[in-house]
């Protein structure tokens, strides 16, 4: 992959080098938190998805999402990213990977498609991809689909995981998508419900979880959520992330380890999801 540019590659490389003293865990810390409105016995296991979509691939392209394609410049990109991510994973038996980043509008849930399509691609695991930013959910709007229920209506408790994932076309990936807003997605983020939801999705033993999570800078939702996470993947946009957004997101972290950065080289817009450079802090990358 291509280096990341000034300033920022600079700046992730101080301040991943300030995390060195956090490595990944073999699994997340169990989250402890009093939700007695939202608690609900957990589900034992996922099970299939009742809903089937059919996704329109002409679209896709056209939005760049290219993480299912065998071949071409754009998603060999993924490809790459695809490499590097599963052999941190693996070595340190992890299966809950955070999208994050430190603001809106930086291509987050772009990098978050195209990268569990791509992984799903490959075939050796059974991906789950859910759209846990509750207050701007985007993962079903850029597939174009609208599903008849959301993760919303598994974290309130009236659903089922077989009724709010939905597979597609697309082999060895689910999606659980958020479809309104919700004013409540820092009480629900925080709730065992989205914890039991982790934690049956990761139940099984090629089960890989990508979590496209909220923003990390000026809003509190994803902070309790990361003790459910194994480690995480920062996105950042070139001319857009400055470096206190990069520092300030990498503190939130806290203990949550991260597995690489990823950053955007392509214009201000969110139908550009190609053209990232991948660093994980380390001398070869920075």
């Amino acid at each position: 992959m291509n280096t990341l540019p000034d300033p920022l590659e600079r700046a992730v490389a101080k301040a991943l080098a300030e995390k060195q003293s956090s490595v990944l865990r073999p699994q997340a810390e169990e989250i402890k938190v009093e939700s007695a409105d939202l608690s609900r016995p957990a589900d034992q296991a996922p099970g299939s998805p009742k809903e089937q979509l059919v996704v329109d691939t002409d679209r896709l392209a056209e939005r760049n999402i290219v993480g299912h394609l065998p071949s071409g410049r754009k998603s060999n990109v993924f490809r790459m990213l695809r490499t590097q991510v599963l052999s941190k994973l693996r070595s340190n038996n992890c299966k809950v990977l955070a999208i994050v980043g430190p603001t809106e509008g930086i291509g987050k849930s772009y990098v978050a498609l195209n990268l569990a399509l791509s992984i799903a691609n490959q075939g050796t695991l059974d991906v789950s991809l859910v759209d846990l930013d509750l207050r701007k959910p985007s993962v079903a709007r850029i597939l174009d689909v609208s599903p008849t229920h959301s993760v919303l209506d598994y974290l309130v408790g009236g659903n089922s995981l077989s009724d709010v994932g939905f597979n597609t076309q697309f082999d060895n990936i689910t999606f659980y998508t958020g479809r309104a807003p919700t004013d409540r997605a820092a009480e629900l983020l925080a709730s065992n419900r989205a914890r039991d939801l982790i934690t049956n999705l990761s139940s099984e033993d090629n089960a890989l979880v990508i979590v496209d999570l909220p923003p990390m800078c000026g809003i509190a939702d994803v902070h309790t959520f990361l003790p459910n996470c194994d480690a995480a993947l920062l996105v950042m946009q070139y001319a857009k992330t400055s470096k206190q957004d990069i520092e300030e997101t990498i503190r939130l972290l806290g203990k949550t380890p991260l597995v690489g950065s990823v950053i955007n080289q392509g214009l201000v817009s969110e139908n550009v999801a190609y053209g990232y450079g991948y660093g994980d802090g380390s001398d070869e990358n920075s």
